[in-house]
């Protein structure tokens, strides 16, 4: 049986429009989900329902990090660019041990934070990336 390849995180790049983001520490769960559609009716053969793959909905991405006021084109392009609602290409690119995997999408900033500040934490960031259409999951 094979067993794959496993790694840990360690390595993983996370770019918005094309500008690889700083200082991120967590990247939540991606994919897509296909919605079930009820299909029955009164004169069905069983008491089953039927069901059948509707629209697929691209999802959502997660992000948390560190807040890097010095990064202007990743973290602090992502503040302006969730202000004005912009749509943006990002692309989650696995650790190189696991080969070229990449998971492309375009998407718009639906919610981006500074968390709670301290006297002795460190002040962090927290975001959502709705996708706005297709995704693609690509290895090689």
């Amino acid at each position: 049986m094979p067993t794959g390849t496993t790694q840990v995180g360690y390595g993983t790049t996370f770019k918005w429009n094309a500008v690889t983001v700083a200082k991120l520490t967590k990247i939540g769960e991606f994919g897509s989900a296909v919605e079930k559609v009820d299909v029955s009716t009164f004169d069905a053969a069983t008491a089953f329902k039927v069901i059948r793959a509707g629209l697929i909905d691209p999802g959502e991405v997660t992000f948390e990090g560190v807040l890097a006021t010095d990064d202007t084109t990743g973290l602090m392009a992502m503040f302006t660019d969730a202000r004005a609602r912009t749509s943006r290409e990002y692309i989650i690119t696995m650790p190189t041990t696991l080969g070229t995997m990449t998971f492309t999408a375009t998407g718009f900033i639906t919610e981006i934070k500074v968390s709670d500040i301290t006297p002795e934490g460190i002040i962090s960031i927290k975001g959502k990336i709705a996708s706005a259409g297709a995704t693609v999951l690509a290895s090689a």
